[in-house]
């Protein structure tokens, strides 16, 4: 007798929606790309929920999650070898839902630090 089993994109119960986007392994590889340029990835908590939301619209649950931040961060990735001192990418719940772009932030220049207007 055939077996029929169905597959919830919901996360189980005891976990929230945002745990298929910190606890699996895509976000970290997304981190490790970004990492090799010295640019760290931060994620606003309502980007989490909007990046979950994102993989359950779309029934991917955590296999597509690579898939949604490379959408989100592919003009990103062009375009940090071209700007100078980056220092962090920040993604907000806007920028997951396509309505801004990424915050950069860029390292303090140690010129610029002590220099004063004269």
């Amino acid at each position: 007798m055939p077996r029929h089993s169905s597959s919830s994109p919901q996360a189980p119960p005891h976990m929230g929606p945002n745990h298929i986007v910190t606890n699996k392994r895509p976000i970290p590889l997304i981190q490790k790309d970004f990492a090799s340029q010295n640019v760290e990835v931060g994620l606003a908590e309502e980007a989490l929920g909007a990046i979950a939301r994102k993989a359950i619209d779309r029934k991917t649950g955590a296999r597509g999650l690579r898939s949604i931040m490379e959408g989100i961060l592919l003009d990103t990735m062009f375009d940090l070898p071209s700007l100078e001192g980056v220092e962090e990418v920040v993604i907000s719940r806007e920028v997951v839902e396509g309505t801004a772009r990424p915050l950069y932030i860029y390292a303090t220049r140690a010129g610029d630090a002590g220099a004063s207007a004269s």
